[in-house]
């Protein structure tokens, strides 16, 4: 009865931890968390986001371990889990992330994902390993995130730098189709769409520049 508690507690907090990676950002929700036969409100105070899930998941891994229904007995961690192998168990969960989500390199926080990758490797539950090798799970798991977002930041830089030869053409042509409907001033929508058939997956930086410049061409 006491484990089946747990069991449950454990099912809710996972559900509060996809929401707060999922859902829409800001604000902050009530949310049903499910206790033995009654359930009561509980806020989520913690953001939404990647950071948020992990903290949520935090507070889960405490749950289970401390709580004093029962003693929740730590299973024992599998001998490639250690902190000599975290270079390794990086490289690998980067690789399956990437193969699984390859449009996702900014922005990688999808739990299924990683949750599958341990899975392939044999480890069916970590909330039950020891606080030791569940910190190393941890970070791996930032190692990657942080990759990728460096990864997609460089790949962003590099793309802005390729268009910026591309600015003269870019600026001529929103000239031309505002003087030629005698349009004063052009906003960021207005630039974005003139563009958008000939110069699709233009780098919102260089959409700022091309608006900037041209309305200062539309004032001389």
């Amino acid at each position: 009865m006491e484990e089946e508690y747990l069991r449950r507690i454990a099912e809710a907090l996972e559900r509060i931890a996809n929401h707060l990676e999922t859902g829409p950002a800001g604000g902050s929700e009530v949310l049903a968390l499910s206790g033995g036969d009654e359930e009561r409100g509980m806020s989520a105070p913690y953001g939404r986001g990647e950071l948020g899930g992990k903290a949520i998941r935090h507070e889960l891994a405490i749950v289970v371990q401390d709580s004093p229904l029962s003693a929740v007995e730590h299973t024992p961690p599998p001998s490639w889990l250690n902190a000599d192998n975290l270079d390794q168990l990086t490289a690998e969960l980067a690789a399956f992330s990437k193969a699984q989500m390859p449009e996702s390199e900014g922005n990688w926080s999808d739990h299924t994902v990683v949750a599958a990758f341990w899975e392939a490797k044999g480890l069916l539950n970590h909330y039950r390993l020891a606080s030791k090798e569940r910190l190393l799970i941890e970070r791996v798991e930032m190692r990657v995130i942080q990759i990728r977002q460096q990864k997609a930041e460089e790949e962003a830089a590099a793309r802005v730098a390729r268009e910026q030869s591309l600015l003269p053409v870019l600026i001529e042509e929103c000239l031309l189709w505002a003087k030629s409907r005698q349009i004063k001033r052009l906003n960021q929508a207005d630039v974005a769409a003139i563009l958008q058939e000939a110069h699709q997956g233009l780098d919102h930086t260089t959409l700022r520049n091309v608006w900037q410049q041209v309305n200062l061409g539309l004032k001389g």
